[in-house]
């Protein structure tokens, strides 16, 4: 498999490299349902994100790549109306999966492309306070002493690991 670009987080006034993706988070919470278009293998996910961390607090500051978005409501209401068909019996089973995937190819076929920037996902030029965001943050520092995998269980000089509730550092511990 091939190693993941990591993304880059801003802590202490140093550049450290970061090892978890909390925009996933908020990327779940979405009407819409983002995709991110594959720029090489070595960024599955699409896009790059550099975050810092400001008064014990998580920011967005900037992500680069191209995405599109797909509207999962409509999808979803759609969906609905297929499975109140088939429980009609107005259609089969055989129809209710061959309609569904026309209706998912139709719905990706009209994405919205665009290229990402703040303010195309949050609606602000600046940056974004990550409040969505609560979970464990590993941040890599120093020489790389060990490659694991993807890239996400890599082994520094120092690993600092940071807890974050809504977006706000609660402790940290180093190993």
């Amino acid at each position: 498999m091939t190693g993941q670009i990591l993304e880059r987080i801003i802590y202490n006034d140093q550049k450290l490299v970061l090892m978890s993706e909390p925009l996933n988070q908020y990327l779940n919470t979405l009407k819409w349902l983002y995709g991110f278009k594959l720029q090489s293998t070595a960024c599955w996910r699409g896009y790059v994100g550099l975050w810092k961390i400001i008064d014990d607090k998580l920011f967005l500051i900037k992500i680069t790549g191209e995405g599109y978005k797909i509207d999962v409501e409509y999808l979803n209401n759609e969906k609905l109306k297929l499975k109140e068909q088939l429980k009609k019996k107005q259609i089969t089973s055989a129809d209710y999966q061959k309609l569904f995937k026309k209706l998912k190819d139709q719905v990706t076929d009209n994405k919205k492309d665009f290229p990402l920037s703040l303010k195309q996902l949050f609606g602000v030029p600046g940056k974004v306070h990550a409040n969505w965001f609560t979970g464990e943050l590993k941040l890599g520092k120093g020489k790389l002493l060990k490659s694991w995998g993807l890239g996400f269980d890599s082994i520094y000089e120092e690993n600092i690991f940071l807890d974050v509730q809504g977006g706000v550092i609660v402790s940290k511990h180093v190993s």
